[in-house]
């Protein structure tokens, strides 16, 4: 099969499986990782710049 082909082996019952639920608190903490991560990057934006 090309990877470049149109059509594809799979069947809507192959693509309809159920995603694993993610828990809040592994939600709340990824979000704060990510404000954080951001926050770092906004903070430093002016030095960054020079």
């Amino acid at each position: 099969m090309s990877p470049w082909s149109v059509t594809s082996p799979c069947t809507p019952g192959c693509a309809a499986h159920a995603v694993p639920h993610v828990p809040r608190a592994e939600r709340a903490r990824r979000y704060a990782a990510l404000a954080a991560t951001l926050a770092r990057g906004t903070a430093a934006g002016p030095r960054l710049a020079e």
